[in-house]
């Protein structure tokens, strides 16, 4: 009997997200509370994201803030870019923070979220980060 081989294409059905990349002398809370006040969120404290990295035999903790918009179908996330084990995007280790932005519904416009972010005086620097530029970035797409 003939072996039937099943290939699955990458559909592009999660690219309706947008992450922007945090700079904070703050800690975690202090931003999360600043940004529930500024954007109109409700960001809470909730289980940390873990993400394995096998060549090492290790995990990885990041500290993670969410919010689900019932209005909108949009969900929040604010997470830490560094814990005791490293980054969660080495590549961008001038960012304390990655706010990530999915959603079933039309997504806000990254400008302006950035024009309210950018001239609070606990953000140092605020700056989307282009979708597929981030080499963990995968470990993102299904929470």
């Amino acid at each position: 009997m003939k072996k039937k081989v099943v290939k699955l294409q990458d559909t592009n059905a999660y690219d309706n997200y947008l992450l922007i990349g945090i700079s904070s002398h703050e800690n975690d809370y202090r931003v999360s509370w600043t940004l529930n006040i500024h954007l109109g969120l409700k960001l809470a404290k909730s289980q940390n994201i873990t993400i394995p990295l096998p060549k090492f035999d290790d995990v990885r903790s990041f500290s993670c803030y969410r919010y689900y918009d019932d209005n909108n179908m949009n969900q929040f996330m604010l997470i830490a870019n560094t814990s005791e084990q490293g980054y969660l995007f080495p590549e961008y280790k001038n960012i304390d923070f990655v706010l990530k932005i999915s959603g079933e519904a039309e997504l806000p416009l990254a400008s302006d979220m950035l024009n309210v972010l950018k001239p609070l005086d606990i953000i140092a620097l605020a700056f989307e980060i282009p979708l597929g530029h981030a080499k963990n970035e995968k470990y993102l797409l299904w929470d």
